[in-house]
């Protein structure tokens, strides 16, 4: 019975946010304002039980008091919201921005800049190899500014910008097919399990 309640309440969901397409209706404003509701409360308990977690069981139960100083900065956030202690707000978002940069510029350069590198240069022993670096020296090409595209180097340009137009149109292809995706899932959803059709 609850099983079939589930079902009853995920295809009046879906319908609710399909009705949109239609236009704008009481039905698709209930099942968007359940929707923010459902993700605000469940964002609420994850929050709590981050805390009791990471910061109040090994306080009271390890005697770890290292979680303290982040408690305390994490509580400092709320500051905010007082008009007289409003500017200690902003310690606990400095710590953050501070240590959040470190992490990411460390990850960052290793991840996204000598990876990739690495990635690149590869034996041309493969037509593959090949295209990918010729892909890659073409796209680098045509973001050079300092000096006119002209012969070689204007050719070049003109191979970047196509490899980057390729790039970008797979891309799209791969987010509309991944949307279709969710859609047809849906509908086999509604068939299937709800109306019982297939």
């Amino acid at each position: 019975m609850y099983e079939q309640l589930g079902v009853w309440i995920s295809a009046l969901a879906i319908l609710g946010m399909w009705s949109q397409l239609y236009k704008e209706n009481p039905f698709y404003r209930t099942v968007e304002h359940v929707m923010v509701g459902i993700t605000a409360g469940h964002a609420i308990i994850m929050g709590f039980q981050t805390v009791r977690n990471l910061a109040l069981i090994p306080i009271f139960t390890k005697g770890q008091t290292v979680q303290v100083v982040a408690l305390l900065l994490g509580t400092m956030l709320f500051l905010r919201f007082s008009s007289q202690w409003r500017q200690y707000s902003a310690i606990p978002v400095a710590v953050l921005l501070g240590v959040g940069t470190g992490i990411v510029m460390r990850s960052t350069v290793e991840a996204d800049f000598l990876a990739q590198i690495a990635a690149t240069l590869k034996p041309l022993t493969s037509v593959d190899n090949g295209i990918l670096v010729v892909g890659v020296v073409a796209t680098i090409t045509y973001f050079l500014f300092s000096t006119r595209r002209t012969g070689l180097l204007g050719t070049t340009a003109g191979v970047g910008r196509w490899v980057m137009m390729i790039a970008f149109g797979a891309s799209f292809g791969n987010a509309v097919l991944a949307r279709a995706t969710v859609l047809i899932s849906q509908v086999q959803f509604l068939l299937k399990d709800w109306l019982r059709l297939l």
